[in-house]
């Protein structure tokens, strides 16, 4: 009868139980196929972990692959069939539907791939239409974190497109060099044998004291800290790194541009005094530079002391002002000034 013979269908389409069964489904797959009434955008894409593709595998080779819907596990690096169900077989998704690649492209961005084709970052453009550029670094970030990768950098990758606004894609490579450079900073800082105190450092190249640094000071700053880097880079991030455009790059723009933390800011020789860092610090009653160590017999910028009396190197005489001097600062092997020719004060103590 006609609803014997439905129902009859109905069972092997949902529950084969024989290989004629499963013959017969294949054969009814391949017709509706040939018809046109299978549409490929109606597939769903699902991301499973390891352990359940696994579990997977193993319903696919045994009598519950013919008592289950039709499926395929495919790789998510090229979207080819690693394992599918018998009726899969004769209705394969396609491999080059818009749909496809773009659910591929996303399941990549999720697994941390860098590197995509000009039509997968337009798609995962409009993928994330809805998603802030800062939003789309966290996330990615986020997930990077959580997974080991030989890559963590993706300033120099395809990918950094996705994570820049159109309009500034031309400042891609200086922002890789950037993100490089502040990983081969951050990376110095934290090892055990490090002796750079990167405050001290800046403030020693701030020579008028106004808390910035010009481009050149900036650009000497690090090629002193020698991270590998060549001029043309280090000048090129220096450029970056003055985002108001006024041609001085601050303390606080500095330690932003790179992500430093704030930990590794500054070598902490006076770890045994309690306080926050300012309160670890004396003020120069000279040219009141507030950033000494307590250690700093000498102020880094002006060289005056604690007590506000002007320190003299240990290599070096001062020509007296209180004899006629013009207080500069000469070498030790020399007897006479440079600058005014003043007997250096102790000259009458020493014998020839």
């Amino acid at each position: 009868t006609p609803n014997a013979a439905a129902l009859r269908a109905l069972g092997v389409a949902t529950a084969p139980r024989t290989k004629a069964d499963v013959d017969l489904r294949i054969q009814f797959s391949t017709r509706l196929r040939d018809a046109g009434g299978i549409d490929p955008e109606e597939t769903y894409y699902v991301a499973v972990a390891l352990a359940e593709a696994e579990t997977l595998r193993r319903v696919l080779h045994t009598r519950q692959a013919t008592m289950s819907s039709d499926f395929a596990l495919l790789s998510i690096e090229d979207g080819s069939a690693i394992d599918v169900t018998p009726g899969a077989v004769a209705v394969p998704a396609p491999l080059d539907t818009p749909r496809k690649k773009l659910a591929l492209s996303c399941l990549r961005f999720v697994n941390c791939d860098m590197h995509y084709t000009d039509d997968e970052l337009a798609g995962l453009e409009r993928a994330f239409a809805g998603s802030s550029i800062p939003d789309r670094i966290h996330f990615f970030e986020d997930c990077l974190r959580l997974r080991r990768r030989e890559k963590y950098l993706w300033g120099d990758t395809p990918l950094a497109k996705l994570f820049t606004d159109k309009a500034e894609w031309h400042l891609l490579e200086a922002r890789a060099r950037l993100q490089q450079m502040g990983l081969a900073l951050t990376r110095m800082l934290r090892s055990p044998k490090n002796q750079v105190d990167l405050l001290a450092l800046f403030s020693r190249m701030d020579k008028d004291s106004d808390g910035a640094l010009t481009y050149g000071e900036t650009q000497r700053l690090l090629e002193d800290l020698r991270l590998g880097f060549s001029p043309a880079d280090i000048a090129t991030v220096v450029e970056l790194l003055d985002q108001e455009e006024r041609h001085r790059i601050t303390w606080d723009g500095l330690v932003g541009a790179f992500a430093l933390p704030p930990e590794l800011l500054t070598i902490a020789d006076d770890a045994g005094l309690d306080g926050d860092l300012e309160e670890q610090r004396w003020v120069c009653s000279n040219c009141t530079f507030a950033w000494n160590f307590p250690g700093d017999v000498e102020c880094q910028v002006c060289g005056y002391g604690w007590d506000g009396t002007l320190h003299v190197p240990s290599d070096k005489w001062m020509c007296d002002p209180a004899m006629g001097g013009c207080s500069l600062f000469n070498d030790e092997s020399l007897f006479y000034c440079e600058i005014c020719n003043k007997s250096r004060p102790n000259l009458n103590n020493i014998r020839f």
